[in-house]
């Protein structure tokens, strides 16, 4: 594992990451990255090159024609993705524990 410098957490909860790492990863301003961790507690820094709601809209703009042939609606996709996000809340919820 190579060292690329250090940060201070704001009161906010914020860090700037350090230029190295930015640098590594190819990271640009207002570019999302996701955080996670092992037991171990080392932090593993992943980018992505969109938001996730950016990829969400594009995935559905190429979809909607089938959604439509199909008889899926809006409110259809909607439900879907809430009870989705639930389950996902209740893992992270029982993971937490």
């Amino acid at each position: 594992m190579l060292y690329a410098g250090s940060g201070v957490i704001t009161r906010a909860g914020q860090i700037t990451l350090p230029k190295p790492v930015r640098k590594a990863l190819s990271l640009r301003q207002g570019q999302y990255v996701e955080f996670f961790y092992d037991e171990d507690e080392r932090v593993v820094v992943v980018s992505q090159k969109e938001a996730p709601i950016g990829l969400f809209e594009r995935l559905a703009a190429k979809m909607r024609p089938e959604w439509e042939r199909r008889g899926i609606t809006r409110d259809d996709v909607l439900a879907e993705v809430k009870a989705v996000r639930a389950e996902i809340t209740t893992a992270n919820d029982i993971t937490e524990k």
